[in-house]
């Protein structure tokens, strides 16, 4: 009788066991195998008929209010049934908190915005924190396998060697969402009775106008050294690819920073700071700074992805096309449709994985990413009679701003962003800059690859060190505390370090990811 009594607890004991496990993912399991809790539903709302409840560690912007409270998660709440417990991080703080997180017992069932990056994505997923999503989305997120069917490239730039998916990117296809415009002053122009510059050196001689004609106002101006690069490298044949300064032709990966050509384009800059016709300010102003200089109407020339950073002025501005080069070169550089990487994850303890995908995939179709965007309309938003979404005035004019309502603001939200849900930041001067640059970037634009934990690590360190001597190098160029007289030098020190050697890794990685 005994004996019987403690058979019958033990078995117990191990159903009980076998039970919690089974609502969890294990490491190296397939989620999309298992059976789905009572009560989901594989299409339609609520995605759950009883509630569940999910934890969210994510980034909060500067731009952002309090997840909890943002009107846009609490109509999603009703609308799925599915609760979320946010920790929202301030993003000045997120990166060190996210480590933390990763290495404690205590993971969080999903991660959402937290810029989880392809070192931190191989490491996590082939170890059972991250779990393998690819078996999901084909079996209940339809509006993301849709896309991966659409866009194939998108699906390879999230694929880790392994073959499987860990985290989700943003997926761009408004092509005005992923590249800076060139935003030249129309006001200056007309004041020195020039056309519109369309090469290099046309470009100095209006500049040089602008400097005798304005004395106090900014010829040209970026926001930083690497968007300065990324504006003008075209003109020499010189794009990003694979997210890095590479160029990629006829399947052969090239980096470009020891090459005649960049030192050309580094010359052309230096002429430009040396006669004052560059702000002198780039290489240490703050974005906030750079903000002020584009509100103030009085820079002749700066980069922007878009006019809402300064509407005071906008009209005194239009986009204009990539400058052509001295020799013929007329390239720009635009982002890859998975644009920001690592932005949605779920973990291995969550229970319920489906509903989890299923949450999320609402966000890449068109009717989620307004949602996403814009909320419930009627309440938030309203449709013109274009059928195009506007905020109602009670959005646009609370002191909070829209961040409150949505944490798309700030950007690095894991969405589907077109033409359909962005036209409060693709206004028609937008696209009509974006539509002269368009003819000028490259048919495929490869996204960052994602090395193997081992190799990733290798390519870190040469990284490490390879870009900070080129980008200590590259400013100390363009204003002249280094003489271009010592390139060969650098040249020489770049071998030294590798470069070689990292070059090598990203065409392996092309062959395998992209080819």
């Amino acid at each position: 009788m005994k004996k019987s009594v403690i058979v019958l607890v033990c078995i117990a004991f191990i159903s009980i066991l076998l039970s919690g496990c089974s609502k969890g993912s294990s490491a190296g399991e397939d989620p999309s195998k298992g059976k789905p809790p009572e009560g989901f539903n594989k299409s339609g709302f609520p995605i759950v008929d009883k509630p569940v409840t999910m934890t969210m560690f994510a980034d909060r912007s500067a731009a952002n209010g309090p997840y909890k409270d943002m009107s846009m998660f609490q109509a999603y709440e009703k609308k799925t049934n599915i609760k979320v417990k946010f920790n929202d991080v301030p993003d000045v703080s997120f990166a060190e908190k996210k480590s933390l997180v990763f290495g404690s017992k205590n993971l969080p069932d999903i991660f959402f915005k937290a810029n989880i990056s392809p070192l931190e994505t191989v490491k996590y997923g082939t170890n059972g924190v991250l779990i393998p999503l690819e078996g999901l989305i084909k079996k209940y997120a339809p509006n993301i396998e849709g896309l991966f069917e659409k866009y194939p490239e998108t699906k390879k730039a999230l694929t880790a060697p392994d073959g499987h998916i860990y985290t989700l990117s943003d997926i761009v296809t408004l092509l005005s969402a992923r590249t800076n415009k060139i935003w030249l002053n129309q006001t200056m122009l007309k004041g020195v009775n020039m056309k519109e510059p369309k090469t290099t050196d046309e470009l100095y001689t209006v500049l040089k106008a602008f400097k005798e004609k304005y004395p106090k106002n900014t010829p040209l101006s970026a926001s930083s050294i690497g968007d300065l690069i990324n504006g003008f490298g075209g003109a020499w044949g010189l794009t990003q690819q694979m997210g890095y300064n590479i160029n990629v032709n006829n399947d052969k990966v090239h980096i470009w920073t020891a090459d005649d050509e960049y030192k050309e384009l580094l010359t052309y800059l230096h002429k430009l700071y040396q006669e004052n016709l560059l702000d002198h300010e780039v290489p240490t102003h703050t974005y906030a700074q750079y903000v002020a200089k584009m509100q103030s109407g009085k820079v002749g020339l700066f980069f922007n992805q878009a006019s809402d950073a300064f509407p005071q002025v906008a009209d005194q501005y239009a986009g204009i096309a990539p400058l052509k080069g001295p020799e013929g070169e007329q390239k720009y550089t635009a982002g890859p449709i998975t644009r920001s990487f690592g932005e949605f994850a779920i973990t291995s303890t969550n229970k319920n994985p489906e509903a989890a995908i299923r949450w999320i995939d609402y966000f890449y179709g068109d009717e989620g990413s307004i949602f996403f965007r814009y909320g419930v309309e009627g309440k938030t938003f309203n449709y013109t009679k274009d059928g195009v979404p506007e905020y109602t005035d009670d959005v646009l004019k609370s002191s909070k701003g829209i961040g409150a309502m949505t944490p798309w603001p700030g950007g690095g939200s894991p969405e589907l962003i077109n033409e359909k849900n962005s036209t409060a930041i693709n206004p028609p001067e937008v696209q009509k800059a974006a539509d002269k640059i368009q003819p000028y970037i490259s048919k495929q634009i490869y996204a960052a690859p994602l090395f193997d934990a081992d190799t990733a690590t290798k390519v870190n360190d040469l990284k490490n060190d390879i870009d900070t001597y080129v980008n200590e190098a590259t400013a100390k160029f363009i204003t002249g505390d280094r003489s271009l007289d010592t390139w060969d030098k650098y040249v020489s020190e770049l071998k030294k370090m590798g470069l070689d050697k990292l070059e090598k890794y990203y065409q392996d990685a092309y062959d395998k990811q992209y080819k």
